[in-house]
């Protein structure tokens, strides 16, 4: 029960970072998403069931401050842990590489705007509000995105395996 106490904090602690860089700097590609980064760290070294509650708690608490429609940032968090459990179980190995650390931030960075836009778009379907523009989620800044996100990865994953690992 303490281990789950303590990933709570871990977790909290960056979601505190994360949502004071949005009010400092909001808008801006240079801001890690470390809530995602979190989650993907957990999927690397945890199982599916414990990841999917993780995510959702996660997610919901990232909902506080997405500016998006209710449910995008909990179903972003939840394909965030289920394209890394994927790729770590079926395409490469658990032990996570440069080269895997790469391909899951990039597959990250480009599939979750992506995913958002669609989420959003299903939402403007039932005629509440306008559909968002394609270029909301995606312009060149996402690859500042993927290189922030990559540099604050590797920290993100070594303290979660340094402190969470029996």
């Amino acid at each position: 029960m303490k281990k789950y106490f303590y990933l709570f904090i871990y977790a909290f602690v960056l979601f505190w970072l994360e949502s004071a860089f949005q009010q400092v700097f909001p808008r801006s590609y240079f801001i890690p998403q470390l809530l995602i980064l979190f989650i993907t760290a957990a999927a690397i070294s945890r199982d599916l069931k414990e990841v999917v509650w993780l995510s959702f708690l996660i997610g919901f608490l990232g909902e506080l401050f997405s500016g998006l429609y209710f449910g995008t940032f909990i179903s972003s968090t939840l394909l965030a842990a289920a394209i890394t459990y994927f790729m770590t179980r079926n395409i490469t190995s658990q032990d996570i590489s440069f080269g895997t650390a790469i391909a899951l931030i990039s597959a990250q960075a480009i599939l979750l705007p992506l995913w958002a836009w669609i989420f959003n778009l299903i939402i403007a379907g039932l005629g509440l509000v306008v559909p968002p523009p394609f270029s909301e989620f995606y312009s060149w800044g996402i690859l500042w995105r993927i290189v922030v996100n990559m540099v604050c990865f590797l920290p993100i994953n070594r303290l979660f395996r340094i402190f969470f690992n029996e």
